[in-house]
């Protein structure tokens, strides 16, 4: 029998981007999905979305946000690919609090603090997005509560990106995630940019 407290949590998680301690850029192609090692035994299911960052699920448990394990999203009868769409869905309620702030040929998305950076992973926000980068969109994701936007093509506005990204890293801010840019392949596929 399914416990219901475990249903409950697999059903209100949402997709969330961590750092995930590897340099190995040859680690398996973004959008595979692991299972990484968690202390008591249990692994927990994350999506690659570089050889940096992963998503992982996260409920609220009333005092702070707790992984979804791969018992967990078992014994809800889920696979990975039904617990990442749910993950998303919940993601993207969240876009509507978001605010857009525009400035220097940028745009940088502010939030609560937790997921901001993970809005990378909501097709429907590049779509909603997608007349401010005519040439596509370059992202900065250095932290999990700053992303930054700019054309592809505005060198500037791409520098300034990089710097800004760089300065966060510099000084060892809280919850880093990605020291690459990415941008949009023809595929919809975010790759880095070096």
């Amino acid at each position: 029998m399914v416990s219901s407290d475990n249903l409950a949590f697999v059903n209100s998680s949402i997709a969330f981007l961590k750092r995930i301690e590897s340099e190995d850029r040859s680690l398996a192609p973004a959008g595979t999905f692991l299972s990484l090692a968690a202390g008591d035994d249990d692994t927990i299911p994350v999506q690659l979305f570089s050889y940096e960052v992963a998503a992982f699920y996260v409920y609220d448990d009333g005092n702070t946000f707790t992984y979804v394990t791969d018992a967990m999203r078992e014994e809800a009868g889920m696979t990975r690919e039904q617990l990442h769409e749910i993950g998303l869905s919940n993601l993207a309620e969240r876009f509507g609090d978001m605010e857009l702030h525009q400035g220097g040929g940028m745009l940088v998305l502010t939030g609560d603090g937790n997921f901001e950076a993970s809005m990378i992973l909501l097709d429907t926000v590049w779509d909603q997005l997608s007349h401010h980068f005519p040439n596509g969109p370059v992202v900065a994701l250095p932290a999990r509560d700053v992303i930054g936007l700019a054309d592809a093509q505005d060198n500037s506005a791409v520098n300034r990106l990089r710097a800004t990204a760089q300065k966060l890293w510099d000084d060892d801010a809280d919850h880093l995630l990605a020291k690459d840019l990415y941008r949009r392949d023809s595929a919809g596929t975010w790759v880095p940019v070096h």
